[in-house]
C-alpha cells in the first residue's frame, strides 16, 4: 500500500491558442515515476516540435527561455517530491514505532492485570 505519487504542473503560454475554458495552469498527478518520466519526455518532444516549426528567430529565443524555465521548475518539483517522499518515510517509521510502543504498553498492562488477579485469588 504505497501512497507515492508525482505531480507535474504545466503553465501554458499566454499567447497559446487554447479555448478560453481551458485553465492556464494544469496539474498532472502521476502514480509512478515512470509515468512522470513518460509525460515529461512527451511534453519535451511536443515543445521541441513546436520550436522547430516556429518561423521567426524572435519566437525561438523566448521559447528557449521558456523551456529553460520549465526545466528549472521541473527540477525544483522533482526535488520537492523527493524531499516529501523522505519525510513521508520518516513519518511512517515514527508511526510504526508509536504503534509498537502502544502494543508493548498494552501487553505490559495486561500482564500486570493478570498478575494482580492471581494475587487477589490466592489471598
Amino acid at each position: 500500500d504505497d501512497d507515492t505519487h508525482f505531480v507535474l504542473t504545466l503553465k501554458l503560454r499566454e499567447k497559446s491558442k487554447r479555448p478560453a475554458s481551458l485553465p492556464s495552469i494544469i496539474g498532472l498527478i502521476c502514480s509512478s515515476s515512470e509515468d512522470l518520466v513518460s509525460w515529461r519526455e512527451g511534453l519535451k518532444f511536443l515543445i521541441a516540435g513546436e520550436e522547430a516549426s516556429s518561423a521567426g528567430a524572435e519566437e525561438a529565443a523566448p521559447a528557449d527561455a521558456g523551456v529553460a524555465d520549465l526545466r528549472e521548475k521541473l527540477k525544483l518539483q522533482e526535488e520537492l517530491c523527493e524531499r516529501l517522499q523522505q519525510e513521508n518515510g520518516m513519518l511512517r517509521e515514527i508511526v510504526k514505532r508509536k504503534d509498537a510502543t502502544i502494543a508493548e504498553l498494552l501487553r505490559d498492562g495486561q500482564t500486570k492485570s493478570l498478575a494482580a488477579d492471581r494475587m487477589n485469588k490466592t489471598e
